[in-house]
């Protein structure tokens, strides 16, 4: 089961993924519901996986002026590296890469799983690649992979001890009243949220407080937003969305945090019905956090290295829209 209600079973020895359309979406072309559920493949790449054959509604090759409802199950041979994802490092142990935002890549997402990571195992050469950290689905950039269990084990040890770095950039709204601000706030479950993933701070000790450190440091102003660089210290779940919405300056487009239950809940449930909510109700289609930077020490490799993933276009299209000429860095601040 998917976040979004989506139920999807791949077979690992068949590159097939089949989906329930749930069963309170309307009659929608099967292009519409692919592009609108699928977020991290475009519009044109689902119309070639249609016009190739490689999309089946119920037993039959769809077509593109197909409709599908609830109940309908929608089929995809997947391609084996649908997504592109450019290697921003490599060497015979591990990889970074560029994940795009609207890509998920932990097991809790069977067709990501199949384009995303068994795609990207394949090019590089290996049966299988394991994610050493996590990015949340929306978020884009620098992603650790172990090509063998040893160099997960070791590269995790790096994370536990704090011997990796993360740098990501963040658009947050409202104008910050500091150039540089630590936030050393445990997060915990929301006390009384109806989302169960959704993060608060709460008190030292209190249920399922876990220690939380993210520095911040403001790069660009705008009229009402401004970019930081965020560093967290700690690798809690929705860290720097949680810290930021703690500040009253949350994410730019984030589907959650800087928003009400019901405000997240309802997009939600248009989703479910074939709408395409986030894009008007957040801003923008994804939330404007990337991982710009990763450090850290390579298995068998003399010292540490820094990895950088550039801006994705969404982002810096949004920025660019913003303020166009970025002017100076704030005073003290490299940005």
């Amino acid at each position: 089961m998917t976040g979004d209600g989506d139920i999807c079973e791949d077979d690992r020895d068949n590159p097939t993924l089949r989906c329930r359309v749930p069963t309170a979406t309307p009659l929608t072309p099967v292009l519409d519901w692919l592009t609108r559920r699928f977020t991290y493949l475009t519009a044109a790449a689902w119309r070639d996986a249609i016009a190739n054959g490689r999309v089946r509604r119920n037993d039959a090759v769809a077509q593109l002026q197909d409709v599908v409802g609830g109940g309908d199950l929608v089929s995809v041979r997947t391609a084996p590296d649908e997504l592109h994802v450019e290697i921003l490092f490599e060497d015979e142990r591990c990889v970074v890469v560029d994940k795009p935002a609207g890509s998920v890549v932990h097991a809790a997402s069977a067709f990501t799983g199949r384009t995303f990571l068994r795609g990207l195992a394949a090019r590089v050469g290996v049966a299988e690649l394991h994610c050493v950290h996590r990015l949340d689905r929306d978020t884009s950039g620098a992603l650790l992979l172990a090509k063998d269990a040893a160099t997960m084990a070791d590269l995790q040890a790096q994370f536990a001890t704090r011997a990796v770095t993360k740098s990501y950039l963040a658009l947050t709204h409202g104008a910050w009243e500091r150039d540089a601000v630590r936030v050393d706030a445990p997060l915990g479950p929301a006390a009384g949220s109806r989302v169960r993933t959704r993060r608060a701070v709460v008190a030292p000790g209190g249920r399922g407080a876990q220690p939380a450190s993210t520095d911040f440091a403001v790069l660009l102003r705008a009229a009402h937003h401004t970019l930081v660089l965020a560093t967290p210290h700690t690798g809690r779940t929705h860290q720097i969305r949680a810290h930021l919405e703690h500040l009253g300056h949350a994410l730019v487009g984030d589907k959650l945090y800087g928003r009400s239950d019901e405000a997240h809940l309802a997009d939600l449930d248009a989703l479910r019905r074939g709408a395409s909510p986030w894009a008007a109700s957040t801003g923008c289609p994804h939330h404007l956090l990337h991982a710009a930077a990763l450090t850290f020490t390579p298995p068998g490799a003399g010292g540490p290295r820094t990895v950088r993933a550039p801006l994705p276009e969404h982002f810096a299209a949004f920025l660019a829209q913003l303020r166009p000429d970025p002017g100076p860095p704030v005073q003290g601040r490299d940005s």
